[in-house]
């Protein structure tokens, strides 16, 4: 069968019908593409928001303890002190757990020397 057979319309069809397919893989490969960026990109965020919130976690417990030792230290009460003492003690060791977390998860030069500032 020779193309100059095939009547006009039928090679219009042909014509539209394939670029429409065509356009249908391309935009299902462009769609695929751009979901694998949109979740790597989403994944690069929530590890991020994790390091800054592990940060605030750190400063806010390390906060809270020099608070509380300066309380024991002003404070008159023993009682109180040693319910200070007590208290600085768990906070001390949730920011230990904290800051291994986050050296842990430090791996470019530029966190682990700021890390070292700290």
């Amino acid at each position: 069968m020779q193309l100059d057979n095939i009547r006009v319309s039928r090679k219009l069809w042909g014509a539209f019908i394939g670029l429409m397919i065509a356009m249908l893989i391309m935009s299902g490969w462009a769609q695929n593409r751009a979901n694998n960026s949109m979740v790597s990109a989403m994944d690069a965020v929530v590890e991020i928001q994790g390091r800054i919130v592990s940060a605030l976690r750190w400063r806010g417990a390390t906060e809270t303890a020099v608070t509380m030792i300066m309380g024991s230290a002003m404070t008159t009460d023993e009682a109180l002190a040693q319910q200070y003492d007590a208290r600085v003690k768990e906070i001390i060791g949730q920011i230990n757990k904290v800051q291994e977390t986050i050296v842990a998860s430090a791996t470019a030069p530029a966190e682990k020397a700021a890390l070292d500032k700290v």
